[in-house]
């Protein structure tokens, strides 16, 4: 599964993958000017929308409006809710940041509670080695995993293929592997010339919310 981050600031980076044809799961981030835009022509397109809800960082610094360690749980409920209610036809969501609160088990309980309650899945995208949220999101019920590879940290797109091939041979290796991409010019491109080419290479590439519930599925039937 493949997810794209750090979407909601321009149209033409989700118009150029949804031309793309692929199934990814595309994670927006609220309150950005063509989130709500982006979100209906994912779902127009049948593809996956996620949510990416931005999290307090280790390090200060300027970040859309998220959820933060100081927030009372009246206010943490009501920005979740506030978001989750903007786009009801999300299927989960991943952390944008998140160094920070990802290490706040209190405020991860809080979270789960409200994915729960909406049968929402949580993908972990591991901003820091100490998170507890894929922990906290299991332990509530709450379909969840954490990402295994981040494809483009380096944009060159040597480094993005040598990435790619990281996340087959994980793959191979476990049966399935999760990797988050970003809307960058030099990612698009990969991806396009890329993604056509994985069936015949043996692999399937499937929405977020599948790969989670045939694990389901798999460790049932184990």
């Amino acid at each position: 599964a493949i997810i794209i981050d750090d979407l909601g600031y321009q149209r033409a980076q989700s118009t150029a993958l949804l031309a793309i044809g692929e199934p990814l799961s595309y994670a927006v981030i609220p309150n950005t000017p063509y989130a709500k835009t982006i979100a209906t022509d994912v779902v127009d397109a049948r593809q996956e929308l996620m949510l990416h809800v931005p999290m307090q960082t280790i390090i200060a610094r300027k970040w859309e409006q998220g959820l933060t360690e100081d927030m009372s749980a009246e206010t943490f409920d009501e920005h979740v809710d506030g978001m989750l209610n903007d786009y009801p036809f999300a299927k989960g969501i991943n952390n944008h940041g998140g160094s920070l609160l990802t290490q706040n088990s209190e405020k991860m309980q809080w979270l789960m509670n409200s994915l729960k309650s909406r049968d929402l899945f949580f993908v972990d995208s591991r901003t820091t080695s100490d998170s507890v949220a894929r922990e906290t999101a299991a332990q509530t019920g709450v379909l969840t995993a954490s990402r295994d590879v981040f494809l483009d940290n380096d944009k060159d797109a040597q480094a993005i293929a040598k990435r790619f091939e990281h996340v087959k041979r994980l793959a191979k290796r476990n049966g399935h592997a999760i990797a988050i991409g970003h809307p960058y010019p030099e990612t698009i491109t990969f991806l396009a010339e890329n993604l056509p080419d994985v069936s015949s290479q043996g692999f399937e590439l499937v929405f977020m919310s599948k790969l989670l519930h045939d694990l389901v599925v798999l460790n049932d039937t184990e």
